[in-house]
Order: structure tokens, then sequence, then C-alpha cells
């Protein structure tokens, strides 16, 4: 096989998998959102899969009713988020080792670059990180020709 005809069976297979991903996307929109057994099987798997079955105290024993369990979480988050430090102990530090060298750090804190914001791109799966435009991560990639400049200052911009 030449590199060409390698080249083109990997755009087929890519053309091939977003065909097959924007058909589920299209058939949860078709059936998703209406009041369909599509929708009710897929939330009553969702609910059993996220479920919380029991919550074990702070003396060792497990609940399961969920008045209790409420209850349980209700006091952990309000002690959580109520309590105060009284002091400071700024000996804590001392005994942390320092990784970060002056070097490493400047290079931190430097700001980003449109080679940045490629390499980032590039670094997201295909079919990851849907954007809030419904959009996935190819379809930059695929038409970063195009988009290359507009991207990177919008990027550059929210920065």
């Amino acid at each position: 096989m030449t590199d060409e005809s390698i080249a083109a069976q990997k755009e087929i297979l890519l053309q091939l998998e977003l065909h097959w991903v924007q058909r589920a996307r299209a058939n949860w929109l078709k059936h998703g959102d209406r009041n369909t057994s599509f929708f009710h099987q897929f939330r009553s798997s969702r609910k059993k899969r996220n479920l919380v079955k029991g919550l074990v105290d702070e003396q060792g024993v497990r609940h399961e009713d969920m008045e209790t369990m409420g209850v349980m979480v209700k006091e952990y988050f309000s002690t959580l988020f109520t309590r105060e430090v009284l002091e400071i102990d700024d000996g804590i530090l001392t005994d942390v080792e320092r990784r970060v060298t002056p070097d490493m750090n400047q290079l931190l804190l430097a700001p980003f670059t449109r080679e940045d914001v490629k390499k980032a791109l590039f670094s997201i799966g295909d079919l990851k990180a849907l954007g809030p435009d419904g959009l996935h991560a190819i379809f930059f990639k695929c038409f970063w020709g195009l988009l290359e400049d507009d991207l990177v200052d919008e990027v550059l911009g929210v920065v």
C-alpha cells in the first residue's frame, strides 16, 4: 500500500465515524426529548446507576433510609462549610518540599502562544469535549486551516 492509499483509507474511516456520531446525535434529538419509551429507558438506566443505596455514619453504622441519609448529607455539608479555622499555622508550609524551581515558575507564568493553543486542541480526543456550540474537537481539527486565526484569537482573548 502506498502512503496515499493509507491516507485515503484513514480519511474514509474518519468520515464514517463522524457519520455514525452525527446519526446517533440526530436519533437523540429526534427521540430523546420526547416522552417516548426510548427516553424513559435511558433515564431509568441512568437513575439506577446514580442511585446512592446507603451511607456510613461516623460510628461506622450503615444507613439505607432515604430520610436518614438526607439528614446525614445535610449535616456533613453544614459542618464542612461552617467550620472556621481559628489560627493559621505558618509552620505547615516549612515541611512541604518545594518542587517548582524559579525557572519552572517562569515557564508556568509565561503567556500562552499560538502553538500552545494548537497543541491543546490537537491533544483532545476527536469525539471528546463537546463544545457549547455542539461541535466536537474533530471539526476544529479538520478545518484548522480555515479556522486557525479566528480560533486562536478567540482563545487567547479569553486568557
